[in-house]
């Protein structure tokens, strides 16, 4: 089993469109060749609540080396997302969504909210004719979008499924909605 790293940056090396997001990159691949890399990134969020901009996507993002093969993609435009998976005879890897929503409160007033999906279990991860895709379960949770408190009334499980296509836009479906991410914000290296 490999030791892991936290590294910490002040912002996503993604994409990877300038110098400092190519050199970070490339440095958490190298390491990721030793050690399970965790990367911790600075939010830059307008989120209005401390728990999205320190606990969300941003430490789902973990680098893999590319021996093996592997699917990665972060979006932060509309609904933010972050995922790696890997295949192997157990495959790997994570995933997290963050929704703003707004839920109905104890007076019957409307909150503002976040719904946080995150991947609890993963079933597969394979490719076929340029596109990659990863299936599982994951829990789902709602949050106050202002004071951070959990309605654990909301809670549930939920089935995904993530595709990658060849020009890096990506599919994220659970039971309950599907989320679309743009050309170049993912990597299907399986």
């Amino acid at each position: 089993m490999k030791r892991s790293i936290l590294a910490v940056t002040s912002q996503l090396p993604w994409p990877l469109n300038t110098g400092g997001h190519l050199r970070t990159f490339h440095v958490l691949r190298g390491l990721s060749e030793h050690f399970r890399v965790r990367l911790v990134a600075g939010s830059h969020s307008d989120a209005p609540n401390a728990y999205v901009s320190s606990e969300d996507l941003r430490t789902a993002f973990a680098a893999r080396p590319a021996r093996g093969g592997y699917m990665v993609g972060v979006s932060q435009q509309g609904s933010p997302a972050a995922f790696e998976f890997a295949p192997g005879s157990a495959p790997s890897g994570s995933l997290v969504v963050i929704q703003a929503t707004q839920i109905t409160g104890p007076q019957g007033d409307q909150r503002d909210a976040y719904r946080v999906i995150i991947s609890s279990s993963v079933t597969s991860v394979a490719a076929h004719s340029r596109t990659a895709t990863a299936t599982g379960t994951a829990s789902v949770y709602i949050v106050d979008a202002i004071t951070g408190v959990r309605y654990s009334a909301f809670d549930q499980t939920t089935n995904f499924q993530v595709t990658v296509a060849a020009d890096g836009s990506a599919t994220v479906s659970t039971d309950s909605f599907t989320l679309s991410l743009p050309p170049g914000t993912s990597i299907n290296h399986l």
